[in-house]
């Protein structure tokens, strides 16, 4: 399960956070259908200094999310996540990945 948090200043509200959303979770999914749901988040920050969004992806390392995978992956993010960044507004992307003890799951 991908972890995507998106940090922004707040003069950003009208970014359209539900839609990035699910186009990040559509395009990790186009290109790792192991990846399964995003758990996504979104922390806008009254206190800032510029207009800024920081775009964080977090995968789990997996033996086939080799360099060339995690490139292709930031290239795809990039191209979709940019057009919804406002004008004259500084941005971030961050792909990495989840920590060595990271656990997941889902408690019915």
């Amino acid at each position: 399960m991908p972890q995507v948090e998106i940090r922004y200043s707040s003069d950003l509200s009208d970014i359209h956070l539900a839609e990035l959303f699910n186009k990040i979770e559509q395009e990790i999914n186009l290109i790792d259908d192991s990846a399964g749901l995003c758990k996504s988040r979104a922390y806008m920050s009254d206190q800032f200094r510029h207009s800024h969004i920081f775009v964080e992806i977090l995968v789990m390392n997996k033996p086939h999310r080799d360099q060339a995978f995690m490139e292709k992956l930031q290239q795809k993010l990039s191209q979709l996540i940019i057009p919804f960044v406002p004008k004259n507004c500084h941005y971030s992307i961050k792909l990495d990945f989840l920590g060595q003890y990271y656990l997941t799951g889902l408690k019915l």
